[in-house]
């Protein structure tokens, strides 16, 4: 029998468990689930598979895959487990849901090297058990970095030249996430920490984006975005156009 209880520690087990990571980096494939859902369907099909028994499911919703792999909840819970043997490998989908960054990838790999667990990536059939593996692993992540590197660029020049124009930039925003923005412009003029600004606006009753009463530092960067993007918007729109 395998018995886990999180975050107390308090874990007995007979076999190590093979932990499966899913990530989605925006809201709404986090509130929506379907991003998550189909990972794990993916990932338990594959254990189920292999006769990798028994696992334990750990999911990062709504972070970016360019954040550091410690700094996300989820992943740095997995590389503690994994790192003090208390789980045998570690399971994604893809590449990209393992990191952004190609020295994240590739010190995620050398973890595995050195604390001597698994590393298993589906969509490249990967496993870091084998050379192979390990050499692939660092291909594949310079190439998802530099696809990562071209899509902001792409992206950049696109919004530079809508800000050109005008043009507002950003998800269309509703009357409450604006209010919420100008709240935390408040509290952040006071002085108040990101963890403050969030417990201020539950209290509050503010909403978020996606109409959740649970706020992230993530979530309150943006409704504060949100009130700069409609200021910036404003201040193109009464300035005189040039002419080219």
């Amino acid at each position: 029998t395998t018995e886990l209880v999180r975050p107390e520690r308090t874990i007995t087990m007979t076999t190590r468990p093979a932990i499966l990571y899913g990530r989605v980096s925006t809201d709404d494939q986090a509130s929506n689930g379907h991003g998550l859902d189909a990972q794990r369907l993916k990932l338990e099909a594959y254990c189920i598979a292999m006769g990798l028994q028994p696992t334990l499911w750990l999911e990062d919703a709504g972070v970016s895959g360019s954040v550091h792999p410690d700094d996300r909840p989820a992943m740095s819970q997995a590389l503690e487990m994994l790192a003090q043997g208390e789980a045998s490998s570690l399971l994604v989908t893809s590449l990209t849901r393992l990191g952004r960054r190609r020295n994240d990838v590739l010190d995620i790999a050398d973890r595995a090297d050195r604390d001597g667990w698994r590393l298993v990536v589906l969509d490249l059939s990967l496993d870091t058990e084998t050379p192979f593996g390990k050499f692939t692993l660092g291909v594949m992540a310079a190439f998802s970095e530099l696809e990562r590197d071209l899509a902001i660029e792409r992206t950049r020049e696109a919004l530079a030249a809508a800000k050109q124009k005008g043009k507002r930039l950003g998800r269309p925003a509703s009357d409450e996430t604006r209010a919420a923005g100008r709240r935390v412009r408040e509290l952040r003029a006071a002085g108040e920490k990101w963890d403050d600004v969030c417990s201020t606006l539950e209290a509050e009753g503010f909403a978020t984006a996606t109409g959740r009463r649970n706020w992230t530092h993530i979530q309150a960067r943006r409704a504060l975005r949100t009130v700069e993007l409609d200021e910036e918007s404003e201040q193109l729109a009464a300035a005189p156009q040039q002419r080219v």
